[in-house]
């Protein structure tokens, strides 16, 4: 069936002719009778077309079918999340480790020289005849006096917290905190030199050189990390599975952002200057966290669609 005639005008020379208009969309040839040129006609559409792809699609190489990527957002996210959780797990692991290792009973010596000098400006001079007194754990008690070269040493020191108190007639006492483990210490326990300054025994100097006074809060910080490190990797070892199987990224982006925030715990407990392979570690699970929070971020925020479906 076809439809009233149409009047077209040929491209080529301007004259008008009538034509038959071509059923639907289709596209049909006509010859100029004038120019002898070919001339296109297609019915009148409603609406009206908008590419010439659409007139002349003959014209036109047919396109492409779309291929699915082999790796989407929600496959990185979800592999970056069982990254991070192995991680995780391999931090908790090794700060319980540590922790128990650091219980194994060790003895340890201790020396250093002693320093006085007459005012902060002076140069420092080896003090002889200073009485040095240690303090360790289990009410471990030792005292000795610095020899004409200043030095002095104490040997059979149990593991754990260390005080040493230095003091002499003329100078301000000095008091350092150390600490002495299998798996941490504090410094060099063979140069824990002290400098005494002339002043009244009121005036006290506290140094410290460890974050930690005892054994006992060392064992409590990487146990409580253990801990903490496995809640942590519980939540991103969730949020992969339930990106994956019931496709919400809301939960995902949650276990991102906590594998993103695990560094803080090394920070709260105090244990980053005392583990730096952990710090390294932690910030690895930084990285991935990040990377699975900002891809499922993004393409929630591109998609515009709900955020959780099941």
């Amino acid at each position: 069936m076809r439809g009233p005639p149409l009047m077209i005008r040929c491209p080529h020379c301007g004259a008008s002719l009538l034509a038959e208009t071509p059923p639907g969309p289709t596209l049909r040839w006509y010859t100029c009778p004038h120019c002898r040129a070919p001339v296109p006609a297609v019915g009148p559409r409603d609406p009206p077309p908008l590419f010439s792809w659409e007139v002349f699609p003959q014209l036109y190489p047919p396109l492409p079918v779309p291929r699915r990527t082999r790796f989407t957002p929600k496959m990185i996210a979800t592999a970056a999340l069982v990254v991070a959780t192995g991680i995780l797990l391999v931090l908790g692991g090794f700060l319980a480790y540590y922790g128990l290792e650091a219980l194994q009973p060790q003895a340890y010596t201790i020396s250093g020289t002693v320093y006085e000098r007459a005012s902060s400006a002076s140069a420092s001079m080896p003090a002889p005849g200073v009485f040095v007194n240690l303090s360790g754990e289990n009410g471990f008690q030792s005292g000795t006096v610095s020899d004409p070269a200043g030095d002095y040493s104490f040997s059979m020191v149990p593991g754990g917290g260390v005080t040493i108190n230095a003091s002499a007639r003329g100078f301000g006492p000095q008091v350092v905190y150390l600490f002495v483990s299998s798996v941490y210490t504090s410094n060099s326990v063979d140069t824990v030199d002290i400098t005494l300054t002339a002043g009244i025994p009121s005036n006290v100097t506290v140094t410290s050189y460890t974050p930690f006074l005892t054994l006992e809060s060392l064992v409590a910080s990487t146990w409580s990390g253990t801990i903490l490190f496995c809640i942590v990797a519980l939540v991103c070892a969730l949020g992969a599975y339930y990106l994956y199987r019931k496709s919400r990224p809301t939960l995902g982006v949650a276990g991102g952002v906590a594998a993103a925030l695990s560094p803080l715990v090394l920070l709260y407990l105090s244990v980053l200057s005392v583990f730096p392979i952990a710090e390294s570690v932690s910030e690895a699970a930084l990285f991935v966290g990040l990377l699975a929070a900002g891809l499922l971020g993004a393409e929630m925020a591109a998609t515009g669609r709900a955020p959780d479906r099941d």
